[in-house]
């Protein structure tokens, strides 16, 4: 089975060619949160998602008016509006397609005030769009298939990042590969060389691959870490007919009434080493956790949530996407439990998640949290 979906939407072309030299107003009318860095185009400012700190967090390219992208060196690497918008806003790609349109006064694809135009090249040659589309699936697939389970020998310094991590896990996800030499760019699409990865595979709310996670590693088996603006981006460019709204890394399939998800690939493995009875997915980041889709028949889902330390504007990014995330779940008849690490085990940083617990308490301390909640422990 291919790791990326084939569906194709007809309109992009036209929509994306109309949008271009017009995204500013654009991106100002359809995400009012975009303002401030619209107004410093190519410089940092606070990231509308989950603020940050001032000059380390969020800007749009210097060029944003052509191509609407932008970056978060949390968050990840935008390259267009259509994308920005997605992420933003939490839409599906159709759903983006539809606004972009209507504020282009755009119908069914096409500008009815602006003139017919006579095709740019043979119809025989591919939109640029869907090249594009084509090269990412062809990039993802072939980085996924160069990839080895956490079981072969040759992944035991993934084992070893996991183990260093404080994670005892009997079985190891099929969510989850190494690969031994994966190169690495910055934020500013530098290649600094290849390093060793851990690969998460990242899918869509229908269970579709979209895209893969990755955490590079050092030959001591800890988390490459560089100061921004070479900070590098977790999640692999992903086609534009594709969408992770809704989506996550199952790192074990959702049998069951019940499921566990968490912000972080490393949390969500220590929910499942100290509540192995209750399965449990990644988000992979606090925006995509905000809408997470549980499978179909999951009637409860439990929410780790990180305790983050307030940032610049106040908000805590942690808790306020789990607090979304219930919102958005409560309405669809699901029972929702936030499970939040007590305060006093916060760290020096003032930030505290479940795999903080799991190595200051052990599995202890997590079936505990399941228990208050009013679940039962087997």
């Amino acid at each position: 089975m291919k790791l990326m979906p084939q569906s194709l939407y007809g309109s992009v072309e036209a929509i994306r060619t109309h949008a271009a030299g017009r995204w500013e107003g654009l991106l100002a009318r359809l995400a009012p949160a975009l303002q401030p860095a619209l107004d410093r185009p190519g410089r940092h400012t606070y990231c509308p998602v989950h603020g940050g700190k001032h000059g380390d967090a969020f800007r749009v390219f210097r060029d944003v008016a052509q191509t609407g992208g932008g970056i978060c060196n949390t968050c990840g690497d935008f390259p267009d509006g259509l994308a920005l918008l997605q992420w933003l806003n939490g839409w599906d790609f159709r759903t983006t397609l539809r606004e972009v349109a209507r504020e282009l006064g755009m119908h069914g694809g096409t500008d009815a005030r602006a003139p017919i135009r006579p095709a740019l090249r043979p119809v025989s040659t591919p939109a640029p769009d869907l090249v594009e589309n084509q090269r990412r699936r062809q990039r993802l697939q072939q980085t996924w298939d160069s990839a080895l389970p956490l079981t072969e020998r040759d992944a035991a310094l993934a084992r070893q990042y996991l183990a260093n991590r404080g994670l005892k896990l009997p079985v190891y996800p099929t969510a989850l590969r190494f690969h031994l030499r994966l190169p690495y760019y910055t934020a500013e699409r530098q290649r600094l060389g290849e390093f060793p990865a851990l690969l998460a595979l990242m899918v869509a709310a229908d269970g579709q691959p979209v895209t893969l996670h990755r955490t590079y590693l050092t030959p001591a088996g800890n988390k490459i870490e560089l100061p921004a603006p070479n900070k590098a981006r977790k999640v692999m460019a992903y086609p534009a007919d594709c969408t992770l709204s809704g989506g996550a890394i199952r790192l074990s399939p959702a049998q069951g009434p019940l499921l566990s998800v968490a912000e972080g690939i490393e949390t969500a493995l220590a929910v499942q080493q100290g509540v192995p009875w209750i399965p449990v997915w990644a988000a992979g980041s606090a925006t995509l956790l905000r809408h997470l889709q549980p499978s179909v028949g999951v009637q409860g889902v439990l929410i780790w949530a990180d305790r983050d330390p307030p940032a610049a504007n106040g908000k805590q990014a942690g808790q306020e996407a789990a607090d979304e995330l219930r919102r958005y779940l409560l309405p669809k008849g699901i029972r929702v439990f936030i499970l939040t690490p007590p305060t006093s085990r916060v760290t020096r940083s003032g930030k505290m998640d479940w795999l903080d617990v799991l190595n200051h308490a052990g599995a202890v301390a997590l079936r505990s949290a399941v228990q208050a909640s009013g679940l039962a422990v087997p």
